[in-house]
């Protein structure tokens, strides 16, 4: 997977379409990822979504049009995706700080300009990894769809706070089983999917067979996969997404293995302390070798 191209060629279809629809799966298959793995990717290495990326190349664009020509509102409005002037002078005004029939007078607007992928050198930090062949798992788990992008950054630690509160690791807890290396630890799964805007999540545990399922919970198995397992130190949930963004930045597009783009899973200990968070835990993510 050569990300670097493939990641330009997204951009280039997104600034060819900026006057149309924007297909986010057709914007995927251009970088040659799943939809899911592509907004999780750019969002790392942009710093915001590809929606919030398409919103402000657009708004921006709106903007040098209402200055430098003579042109309609309305049809600006609907050449940039816009079904009605009130929605697109809503977001103008919040993007820009003025509406759009101000905008010839404004002392400024916001420019937002196209991404350029280049070559950088960065890295040169430690990452402690491992290679293991494991599973398959069956988990017992208690699973919520999140939005694609920023926000889960906070709503899953959310989850993670209410999990502890209204007794969900408690049950988790007392069905832990399996025999593997995880079966004494608390995991958070990330699931790939075919819906571009949310994913699955789950916190979960390693179980033997069961013979009932708790409400709310349900069963699911992770098959055998190739993993590469990094560790991470410090105060949760930093560490972990830190781990996260330097593993698919950083680690990945030096080595011999990619990542698949089925799972990741966050494997907490016992020992992590649920109050101060703080403790070692590891991320692993399935992988195959390149070819």
């Amino acid at each position: 997977m050569n990300w670097i191209a493939g990641l330009q060629r997204a951009i280039d279809f997104i600034e060819l379409n900026l006057e149309g629809k924007v297909s986010l799966e057709e914007v995927a298959r251009c970088s040659g990822c799943s939809s899911f793995y592509f907004q999780r990717l750019f969002s790392m290495l942009a710093g915001y979504s590809v929606g919030e990326y398409i919103r402000k190349r657009r708004l921006s664009k709106a903007a040098e049009e209402l200055v430098s020509k003579q042109v309609k509102i309305i049809d600006v409005a609907l050449k940039y995706g816009y079904d009605t002037p009130e929605s697109f002078s809503r977001a103008f005004r919040a993007f820009h700080g003025c509406l759009p029939s101000q905008v010839r007078n404004a002392s400024s607007i916001k420019s937002f300009s196209r991404i350029q992928t280049k070559l950088v050198i960065e890295g040169g930090k430690d990452m402690d990894y491992r290679i293991v062949n494991a599973g398959p798992f069956k988990v017992l788990e208690k699973a919520r769809y999140f939005t694609n992008g920023e926000q889960s950054l906070k709503e899953v630690p959310a989850f993670w706070d209410s999990s502890w509160k209204d007794g969900t690791c408690e049950t988790l807890f007392s069905h832990m089983g399996g025999d593997n290396e995880l079966k004494s630890c608390l995991l958070g799964i990330c699931y790939d999917g075919d819906d571009c805007s949310k994913f699955k999540y789950s916190i979960a545990v390693t179980v033997d067979d069961l013979a009932s399922v708790p409400e709310g919970f349900e069963v699911s198995t992770i098959p055998s996969q190739t993993w590469v397992v990094f560790k991470s130190q410090g105060k949760l949930p930093k560490c972990i997404q830190e781990t996260t963004r330097m593993a698919y930045t950083q680690f990945f597009p030096s080595s011999e293995y990619q990542p698949n783009g089925l799972y990741d899973l966050e494997v907490y200990p016992e020992s992590i302390d649920s109050e101060s968070g703080e403790g070692a835990c590891w991320l692993w993510i399935s992988a195959e070798r390149r070819y």
